[in-house]
């Protein structure tokens, strides 16, 4: 049983080091948003998870059965909890992109310049949105109020 586990902690210790290696690498652009944090602060975070998980796993040696089996329970509880939250208030993908093409050919229609960084990580969606704008454009002008601007 003890190599059983001396080789999962060790398949588990390869899988954060590639992680770790792949979060390091990465471009900082890699979601379309400039404000990701450096590759140093990444390491360090990754470096902080793994001490916060080996101070978890002493603190887990020294609880007794009956504790580790509430534990357990509570911790079966709360991801149970998690999930129903998420699967209902989950927005779903086909809702999803017509939202953010719908806003952004309304924005582009009105005359702003600035596209969302969804348009980044998707940029299929580009094409429709400015047709979907230039479609719009004539519209907007039979829905204002005279004298507002």
């Amino acid at each position: 049983m003890k190599a059983v586990v001396k080789s999962v902690n060790w398949l588990a210790a390869a899988v954060l080091v590639v992680a770790v290696g792949m979060a390091w690498l990465q471009p900082i652009h890699f979601f379309g948003n400039p404000d990701w944090a450096s590759p140093v602060v990444q390491l360090a975070m990754v470096l902080g998870l793994l001490v916060m998980t080996m101070a978890g796993r002493q603190v887990l040696k020294q609880l007794s059965s009956r504790q580790y089996r509430w534990l357990l329970i509570g911790l079966v509880g709360l991801i149970a909890i998690v999930q129903i939250l998420i699967a209902t208030s989950f927005v779903d993908v086909a809702r999803a992109d017509p939202f953010f093409v719908r806003q952004q050919a309304l924005l582009l229609a009105q005359g702003s310049h600035h596209w969302q960084h969804y348009f980044m990580i998707y940029p299929n969606n580009v094409n429709f949105t400015l047709l979907v704008a230039n479609l719009l454009k004539p519209l907007l002008k039979l829905t204002q109020t005279p004298g507002y601007y």
